[in-house]
């Protein structure tokens, strides 16, 4: 798994954090999420969005766009822990996108439908990614940090790379040669505009190549940037926004700055099991990051205290989820009501991977399912392959030192 060291290093300005300006005071302002596809996790990620919202921002809205085969089950939830549900169509390019879990991520671009809805009047909204939620009241410094007047979005931790013998764009370390800057579809800003909508759509039918690796990034990012340049800079219809809003792969520092952290990759926080399950718990978040993220980052205090909001939110967002430390906790909780529920008191096993949920919203196998047990799968696959070249280049390691040993012994006899 190519994991990309995020750096701060930009040939376009991003403005700080403190520099944003105040709004005009009538501007009507939203949260945005996506939910496609029908899935435990998925929309216990939205609800978690959800309970982080009402925890830190003062921008009480939150929207959800859902797709149409998203089932009522989802959407009742939804709408029960506050979030307006607003549908919205697929949009989908002319070609197959090769990974089952980014078949909708063009659906995104929805966010500019979203100025008169069901949820109201928006004159500018926020979309995070249901894997990011906010993690500090200045999260809502957003808003104000965008000054563009179309987008305004994140950096990605990488660049694109032209493969020269086909021309084919890849991921590649941010700062490389030749390389051009990537913006981040998972943390964007954006004023609602149909027309720029339309424009979109027929851009992407226009397109017979596939985009091979971040498909809405790449797509986005052919528009609003030129190479390390913004495109058509003049006009000001897009600027990145402070990585504090939520950098993929985000180091110590960023995170101790963060109002927003996105947790990128397909190891979500969700995959650890909660420390109120641990029979030792302390140290158990340094426990859990260590098998993750590695030792050094786990002795992160910023790292520890994300991954303890994150688990005090979940809880929040499914009462269910503190009964799930196996099948038995999970039936034992029935004999013990859940206040304010909509859908009954009690709790049900969900399986492994969605372990304890509300009674009435375990799901089937669904395609949503499905897609996010291939991306784990092969997540396990690329950690037991980086295990086993550590393996053997530790072994290689004391070949060549017992090599330098023996060597050392002969030549001194």
């Amino acid at each position: 798994m190519l994991t990309l060291a995020a750096s701060t290093a930009s040939a376009v300005p991003i403005p700080s954090t403190a520099a944003a300006a105040a709004a005009p005071a009538h501007e009507h302002r939203a949260w945005a999420a996506l939910l496609t596809g029908n899935s435990e996790n998925m929309t216990t990620l939205a609800l978690v969005q959800v309970a982080s919202l009402r925890r830190f921002s003062a921008h009480k809205k939150h929207i959800t766009m859902v797709t149409p085969e998203v089932n009522e089950v989802a959407k009742a939830r939804l709408r029960a822990a506050g979030s307006h549900v607003v549908p919205v169509d697929l949009i989908t390019p002319n070609w197959k996108i090769s990974a089952s879990w980014w078949e909708t991520v063009f659906t995104k671009l929805q966010i500019f439908s979203l100025g008169n809805t069901s949820a109201g009047r928006v004159d500018q909204v926020a979309f995070v990614d249901l894997d990011a939620f906010i993690v500090s009241e200045r999260a809502d410094t957003i808003f104000d940090a965008c000054d563009a007047t179309e987008l305004c979005a994140v950096q990605d931790a990488a660049n694109l790379c032209i493969n020269p013998s086909n021309g084919d764009q890849y991921v590649c370390a941010m700062g490389t040669p030749g390389s051009s800057s990537m913006l981040n579809a998972g943390v964007m800003v954006a004023r609602p505009s149909a027309s720029l909508l339309a424009g979109f759509k027929a851009r992407l039918a226009a397109r017979t190549k596939p985009y091979l690796t971040l498909p809405e990034q790449e797509f986005l990012s052919s528009i609003y940037l030129d190479g390390t340049s913004y495109a058509e800079p003049e006009r000001n219809r897009f600027r990145f926004i402070p990585a504090s809003y939520g950098q993929c792969w985000a180091n110590n520092a960023q995170l101790a700055s963060a109002s927003i952290v996105h947790n990128c990759g397909p190891f979500k926080y969700g995959h650890h099991p909660l420390c109120a399950w641990d029979d030792n718990r302390e140290g158990c978040l340094e426990r859990l990051i260590g098998w993750s993220e590695g030792t050094q980052r786990a002795a992160e205090v910023p790292r520890q205290k994300v991954l303890a909001l994150y688990q005090s939110l979940i809880t929040t967002a499914n009462p269910c989820a503190t009964h799930g430390r196996n099948e038995g906790t999970c039936a034992a909780s029935s004999s013990n009501p859940i206040d304010g529920s909509d859908f009954g008191p009690q709790c049900v096993w969900c399986g492994e991977d969605a372990r304890c949920v509300p009674t009435g919203t375990c799901l089937p196998s669904t395609p949503a399912k499905t897609a996010q047990v291939e991306r784990w799968q092969l997540y396990l696959r690329e950690r037991e392959w980086i295990a086993q070249q550590e393996l053997l280049n530790k072994r290689r390691h004391l070949a060549r030192s017992e090599e330098r040993r023996v060597g050392k012994e002969c030549r001194s006899r």
